[in-house]
């Protein structure tokens, strides 16, 4: 493939400090009666956000705050997208020769499969694939263009989530993975980009079992963080300590030191935990941590407030059993909501609901009516009470089917996000009436117009091959998302992206220090009347992650300035921006 040359500007920022729009802080309770406020902003962020805060602060949504912190200059550099292939208006599948495969018949637990992750292991500009697989080796599926990935076996036998994250801060992908039972692996990048290679980190931590994870810096450090969630109901009944030690059990901060260590702070003695995020819960400017479990256990969230980690439980409703968590800004109003997902029959004919029948009785017996845990996918949306409230009715996204991994992602780039979810389940013990215990369901793709979520059939999306892990990424470059389905008991899947698509613009940050890709920096893209936020993160879906890039589809909306929340709270704001290409911010050396 040809290089792509950047062209470069510099953005100057003054040093004064200065504030942006955004959600964030504690709502004023009294804003409804006391609209006149003085807001200190940029000159083009003044009136349109205004409006947009009147009117959810009095709707009952969250009132958007101000972001505020040092302003740091920053360069920019755009690279163009590559020219996309003629369109189909489909996604079209590549196969790859990946495959997570578990003994059958396939028993409980072993159903739950295994993760993917993208990013850019050798520095060559196109996001490579990691494929983890619970019952053998792992795949490193390098992307040498054009949809051609020379896959080889990477050393992380039996992993479940995975993720690729500079975790040593050295300017190169690592590679981190969980086991079954067992704690975490990390790969470091031997930094030889024409044939990648790793070493083991020879780090502790501690002796927490880990099931998901999530990468984070939470101290402000610069230096990766870890949360690791165990899944107890892998727990042998009756079983020995020895196989599954109940001290390691549980929730687990990992903090990183100056000399790579980790030290363990341990926030819940037992979790069920298939999925893990940050996110600022109570608008304090601190991103918290929130897990979600599995089988009917409360989902878990710490407020971070100094040093300390207090538990509180903000949301209204949550799903019975929290499959998979994203983040994404669906009413483009500069703030996120939280993508929750369960399982719930996206088909009510009286074949499926009969299939379903056994486990969805067994799941909601013991609940009374006003249980807050419900049987759905939930998209949880911070509130003017400063609670988490359930939308996913509204937008009519309750029901996806037994789903894994569910995402957000603009596939079509009109400007909304829409949603994918990879589903089916296989397990003796729950379907021993179907033929080969296998539930099959097909993937849903959900289209969305800023209203409602409708079904998608046309974009082709609609397997039925039990999928489970997924990350959604630009794998060429020309400005779409494609998507990366690990699947169980069947080859993995890449699904090109043909649709017939709008504008996009790609963001990346750069910065000196540990955190070279600002992991945890949050964005706010404004196109005249509307905002868009996101978030440098490389945590998403079940067990799964992308590469640290924001993608915004821009339907015929042209962007007029993006403002970047810094991990440590500084504030950069680009005003002068390209109309679509992939956009690589750099922080200059203070």
């Amino acid at each position: 493939m040809p290089s792509r040359q950047p062209t470069t500007k510099s953005t100057p920022c003054s040093s004064k400090r200065f504030s942006s729009l955004a959600v964030g802080v504690q709502p004023d309770r009294q804003f409804c009666t006391q609209t006149k406020k003085t807001i200190t902003m940029n000159r083009t962020q003044l009136f349109i956000p205004l409006v947009a805060l009147i009117t959810n602060a009095c709707s009952g949504a969250a009132p958007v705050h101000v972001w505020s912190g040092t302003s740091v200059p920053v360069t920019s550099s755009v690279i163009p997208y590559t020219p996309a292939a003629p369109c189909t208006g489909t996604f079209i599948p590549h196969l790859l020769t990946h495959t997570t495969t578990v003994q059958t018949p396939v028993r409980l637990f072993a159903s739950n499969g295994s993760g993917v992750a993208t990013g850019d292991v050798n520095n060559d500009g196109l996001p490579d694939i990691v494929l983890a697989n619970i019952s053998g080796a792992a795949t490193l599926a390098i992307n040498g263009g054009d949809f051609r990935f020379l896959e080889q076996p990477l050393d992380l036998p039996n992993a479940r989530a995975v993720q690729i994250v500079d975790v040593n801060g050295d300017g190169f992908a690592d590679i981190s993975a969980t086991h079954q039972g067992a704690g975490i692996s990390v790969l470091l990048n031997n930094n030889t980009p024409t044939n990648p290679s790793f070493r083991r980190l020879q780090a502790t931590f501690g002796s927490a079992r880990t099931y998901s994870m999530l990468w984070h810096d939470f101290n402000d450090d610069q230096l990766l963080d870890l949360v690791t969630g165990s899944y107890d109901a892998e727990a042998p009944r009756g079983g020995s300590q020895s196989v599954f030690d109940a001290q390691a059990n549980g929730v687990t901060l990992h903090t990183q030191t100056a000399d790579g260590r980790f030290t363990q702070t341990r926030l819940s003695d037992h979790a069920n935990a298939l999925s893990i995020t940050a996110l600022d819960i109570d608008g304090d400017g601190r991103d918290d941590i929130v897990v979600g479990n599995d089988f009917d256990t409360r989902d878990m969230v710490w407020l971070h407030h100094g040093a300390d980690w207090v538990p509180v439980q903000p949301f209204v409703s949550t799903p019975h059993s929290t499959m998979s968590y994203d983040l994404a800004d669906l009413d483009r109003d500069g703030a996120p909501e939280l993508l929750a997902a369960d399982m719930n029959p996206y088909d009510t004919s009286v074949q499926t609901l009969a299939q379903w029948l056994p486990v969805t009785s067994r799941m909601t017996q013991y609940h009374p009516a006003d249980d807050p845990q419900l049987m759905e996918n939930a998209i949880l949306q911070r509130g003017a009470d400063n609670r988490w409230h359930n939308l996913s009715r509204t937008v009519a996204a309750t029901s996806t089917g037994w789903s894994w991994s569910t995402r957000f992602g603009d596939l079509d780039n009109d400007g909304y996000v829409d949603m994918y979810a990879v589903n089916g389940m296989i397990a003796q013990e729950l379907f021993p009436f179907l033929p080969d215990h296998a539930l099959v369901e097909r993937n849903q793709a959900l289209r969305y117009d800023g209203r409602r979520y409708a079904p998608a059939p046309q974009w082709d999306l609609d397997a039925i091959a039990s999928g489970r892990g997924m990350a959604m990424t630009d794998l060429n470059a020309d400005g779409q998302l494609d998507i990366v389905v690990n699947n169980l008991q069947a080859p993995s899947v890449v699904y090109q992206n043909a649709l017939c698509a709008g504008a996009a613009l790609t963001v990346s940050l750069r910065q000196a220090g540990a955190n070279p890709q600002a992991i945890g920096a949050q964005l706010r893209l404004t196109s005249g009347d509307i905002t868009r936020w996101g978030t440098i993160t490389t945590t998403r879906g079940y067990l799964s992650g992308d590469l640290p890039a924001v993608h915004f589809g821009l339907g015929a909306e042209a962007p007029t300035f993006l403002t970047i929340r810094w991990p440590d709270g500084a504030l950069s704001t680009i005003d002068t921006l390209p109309a679509t290409g992939h956009l690589v911010i750099e922080r200059s050396a203070p």
